[in-house]
Order: structure tokens, then sequence, then C-alpha cells
């Protein structure tokens, strides 16, 4: 009976490896007609530096997990594909959300994407995908779009919960513009003046909710512990009970209105 359990156990880790290995293949020959994929190379983390240098340190700061390349040839066109599998949606989320600038969202499978002439970005899941063309014509831009489609109905769709704030925004246009915060790489690019508050902070999401009307009053929610909670008011000058930790706070010396709710801070 043993040796039956045995054979079932590994009959069931062989289709599981086998399911995953299939499941992140990236794009293929077959899959469109006429599609060439003319390089096709995978990363793990400890090869990733070796691939983009010191721009691994953003996507592992994040949670990766794999990265396929490949350059492909479809309709005279020329493009590359960077599909990258990250640990949860949350972190392909946060990727995407620092990655993606000067661009605008398409109606896509994903709910998250963003197109201008050169890239097309999008996230679904826990994948990020990052579609690149030299060519600036709409051709090249419909196709990159068509491509992604393609590959995003292959992939494995886990579903992305956003904190109870994303009921505060019901436009697909803000919430395209959403980006969150992991670690110390990707505030010291994008929010340096944070960069002081939140070193040697440990594990904490920091979300920039931008406003609505443009009027550079972005909110901001940070989702930590008590404990860092504490250490972060500390740092903009304030202690605190554990009572008090339920009140409203106006600090006057950097003009954040600071309140305890949902599972962390809520600044703006």
């Amino acid at each position: 009976m043993r040796i039956f359990y045995r054979i079932i156990l590994f009959i069931l880790i062989t289709m599981t490896i086998h399911l995953d290995a299939q499941q992140f293949i990236g794009l293929s020959d077959d899959l469109i007609e006429g599609l060439k994929v003319t390089s096709d190379e995978k990363y793990d983390g400890g090869s990733l530096w070796g691939y983009m240098d010191g721009g691994a340190d953003l996507y592992l700061e994040y949670g990766f997990n794999k990265l396929i390349y490949q350059e492909l040839e479809w309709r005279g066109m020329k493009f590359k594909l960077e599909l990258f599998e990250m640990q949860d949606p949350i972190a392909a989320w946060g990727i995407y959300s620092v990655n993606h600038r000067n661009c605008l969202p398409v109606d896509t499978l994903s709910g998250f994407s963003c197109l201008n002439k050169f890239q097309y970005q999008l996230v679904t899941g826990t994948f990020y995908l990052n579609l690149m063309t030299a060519t600036d014509n709409e051709e090249s831009r419909h196709a990159m779009v068509y491509l992604g489609r393609q590959l995003v109905v292959q992939l494995p769709h886990k579903q992305l919960i956003l904190p109870a704030w994303h009921l505060l925004r019901d436009s697909a246009n803000v919430m395209n513009r959403v980006k969150i915060f992991m670690g110390p790489v990707a505030i010291d690019n994008n929010l340096f003046k944070w960069y002081d508050w939140l070193d040697d902070f440990g594990a904490y999401r920091l979300y920039q909710l931008p406003d609505k009307e443009k009027r550079g009053r972005d909110r901001f929610f940070l989702e930590c512990s008590k404990d860092q909670i504490r250490i972060f008011l500390k740092r903009l000058g304030l202690s605190v009970t554990d009572k008090e930790l339920q009140k409203n706070y106006l600090d006057q010396t950097h003009g954040f209105k600071i309140n305890i709710t949902f599972s962390g801070l809520e600044i703006n």
C-alpha cells in the first residue's frame, strides 16, 4: 500500500511540475500564424543580473520568480518581449506601476495596460508583460496589443485583491496611475523624499493614489504593522500611544493629515 501511495505522489508531483512549465512558455510559432520566434531565453533570480545588470534589484525587491525574453518577427515587423512572473498579483501590479509612464491605458483582458509609440505594457495575475518595437507607426502599435492579448489568454490567472481604499477610486484611468512601492530601490527611483522615513523599515507597501483633478495632492496609503506605524510617526516627529493611534493627526511640519485606517496609514 505504501508503494502505491508513493507512486501516486510521484505522478502528482510530476504533473504539477509539467503544468507549471507549460504555463510559463511565452509566445510560440504555432500560436499565431506567421509569427517567428528568433530568440528565446529564460532567467531566474540567480541569473537575472546577467540580463539587466543593475536593474535586477528592483524586480527582486518586488518578488521576482522568472523571466522569458523573446525576439519576434511578425508581418515584417520586429518586436522584443519580456514576460516577468512575479510572486503574487500585487508584486506584478507593483512592478508594472513603477515601470509605465508617458503612455495611455488600453482596454485589454487584464484591466491594467499602457501603450505608447514604442512600448506596450500590461499586468495580469502574477505576470507583467513588456512588448517593445523600434518602429513608430499605427500598425506596429496594433500588432503589440494583438500579440499581448494572444499571450494573456494563455496565462493562468490569479485575482488581484487591492486594499479597501480602491473602492474610493472608481475610475479605471486613475487606477491605472496608482503606484506601489515595496522597498528602498523603488523609493529611491521614484519618491526620494520618503527614503529617510522608510529607511531600514522592513517589509511594507506604500501606495501612491493620484489626485483625480491633478492638483498635485496625491494621497499615500502605507500598509505595514502597528510597530512600523509607530516608527514612521516618530520619524515624522510624532510620539503616540496605542489609543492615540486611532485618532487623526495633523503634522504642521510636513503638511500631511495622518489617519489610521483599514490596515495601515492613509496620508493625504
